[in-house]
């Protein structure tokens, strides 16, 4: 929203002016007020969600501190869309969903050197037992395995699908680049034994 004021001209008397003086006073006092219904100077919170229509925020980052907050960033209601970029965790933070499941990275500590090898951990937030049940694969059909290409776009070595298709009906299968000696790789059959 546009401000505009009317100008006072270097000839105009103080007394034939007044109403123009006091008309922008109004007008600023007015706009003012708009910014401060939305900005609380006192407390520091902008809440511009019952003002106007339009009341999102465009900008090009926001920084979040959150000192004495437990949550830097609370959605109400709504989804998360991120259209382009990813979704970074700082080392030793998790990724949780709901307050029993949480994607975290851990640590297997090398025997050769002092690094470690960063590893997905799924349990629980802080791998108690008995709370994660397990972890669900998606299902490729048959037809759906047979179709993945596996000349023109090798899979990433170590890539494990969830299919009833095959000779050895075993339901995982795990890709080895190196399996077998086999020139590009192949598919490999985890065994499995009814309970």
């Amino acid at each position: 929203m546009a401000v505009t004021t009317t100008t006072i001209a270097g000839t105009d008397s103080l007394s034939g002016s007044r109403i123009t003086i006091n008309d922008n006073f109004k007008t600023l006092e007015d706009a003012l007020n708009s910014v401060l219904s939305a900005f609380d100077i006192v407390s520091g919170r902008f809440d511009n969600s019952l003002y106007g229509s339009a009341n999102d925020i465009l900008t090009n980052g926001i920084v979040v501190n959150g000192t004495g907050l437990v949550d830097g960033i609370t959605i109400n209601n709504g989804n998360l869309n991120l259209l382009v970029g990813d979704v970074k965790v700082a080392n030793n933070y998790g990724y949780y969903i709901g307050s029993l499941l949480e994607l975290d990275k851990y640590d297997l500590v090398e025997t050769i050197g002092p690094g470690q090898y960063p590893t997905w951990d799924m349990r629980a937030p802080g791998g108690t037992s008995d709370l994660v049940g397990g972890l669900v694969l998606p299902h490729l059909t048959g037809p759906g395995f047979t179709a993945i290409d596996t000349v023109g776009a090798t899979p990433a070595n170590g890539t494990l699908v969830f299919t009833d298709a095959g000779p050895t009906h075993t339901p995982l299968k795990l890709w080895w680049d190196q399996g077998g000696l086999i020139p590009g790789g192949t598919w490999w059959a985890i065994g499995a034994t009814t309970l």
